[in-house]
């Protein structure tokens, strides 16, 4: 499973995360803001506060990439 957690008050995120709606014509990657259930519960369980203000991270192979990790994968 490949998810895409993004903050989803951040108006930059939201826009990288339409544009990779956008080009992942295959949906490869599933979405989830980190303010929603979905998106918190992954941060907690790879042992990250979901109170955190964390621009993008993506989850691959139940291993959490943040920051430009993340952007790279």
């Amino acid at each position: 499973m490949r998810v895409v957690i993004f903050d989803g008050v951040c108006s930059l995120c939201n826009a990288s995360v339409d544009f990779l709606i956008r080009t992942d014509k295959s949906n490869t990657f599933k979405y989830t803001a980190n303010q929603n259930e979905a998106g918190k519960t992954l941060l907690k369980e790879n042992g990250i506060d979901p109170e955190d203000v964390r621009a993008l991270d993506f989850y691959e192979d139940s291993v959490l990439y943040d920051k430009s990790t993340a952007a790279f994968r």
